[in-house]
Order: structure tokens, then C-alpha cells, then sequence
């Protein structure tokens, strides 16, 4: 197969290696410039790799992803706590639409690595 048709085959298997590189210690910064991915895309693929029921690394660098003050996160995580973490819109409408989608996806990602075994 020719290289692009062999990058295309990994498509839907490129959450477990996102995922396995990320717990292996690299970085999210790395990730993005490894794979040619946005941080949104990175963080999707953490997120499917933790939903199929594999271990993910809390990286401090996951949290330097979020630009919104504390008070806020508190409130995000209550509003999961709440209404859950499996849709975004319920909690995006709580919080009057002062978050968005793609904090509010790290943000659950956060929430849900903090109450992981």
C-alpha cells in the first residue's frame, strides 16, 4: 500500500496510539505536532481511549489546557456531577453557556480521570 493509504488505515485506531504515547509520558504539545492534530482532536482521542476502558496518565498538562478560572471548573464539575459526563449540552446549558464545548471536553476528561479507580 502506498503511505498515504497505509496513515489512512490507522484512522480508527489512532485513539490507542494518541493514547498509549500520551501514557508513555508525551506530551500534549508533542501529540499535536507528531500527528498533525488540533488539541480538540487530541483530546477526543484521550477520551475514546479512556471510554474503551484503558488507563489514562493525569498529566499536568492536561490542565494547562484550561484557561478558565477556578471557580468556573468548580462549577463545570458540579454541573457533572449533577446532570453526568455522557452529553455536553445539558451541562453547557447549566452553566448559561459561559463554557465552552471544547473547555467543557477537557474539562470532563479532568472530571472523569479525578473519579477513575
Amino acid at each position: 500500500p502506498s503511505p498515504a493509504r497505509a496513515e489512512k488505515s490507522d484512522a480508527g485506531q489512532r485513539y490507542l496510539f494518541i493514547g498509549e504515547a500520551y501514557n508513555a509520558g508525551e506530551s500534549i504539545a508533542s501529540l499535536m505536532k507528531s500527528y498533525g492534530i488540533s488539541k480538540a482532536t487530541i483530546v477526543n482521542h484521550l477520551e475514546r481511549f479512556l471510554a474503551a476502558g484503558n488507563a489514562l496518565r493525569r498529566g499536568s498538562d492536561l490542565q494547562t489546557l484550561v484557561s478558565i478560572p477556578t471557580e468556573d471548573q468548580a462549577r463545570a464539575n458540579a454541573a457533572f456531577a449533577e446532570l453526568g459526563t455522557r452529553l455536553l449540552k445539558p451541562v453547557f446549558d447549566r452553566l448559561d453557556g459561559q463554557i465552552d464545548y471544547d473547555t467543557l471536553k477537557i474539562l470532563r476528561l479532568l472530571y472523569t480521570l479525578d473519579r477513575a479507580p
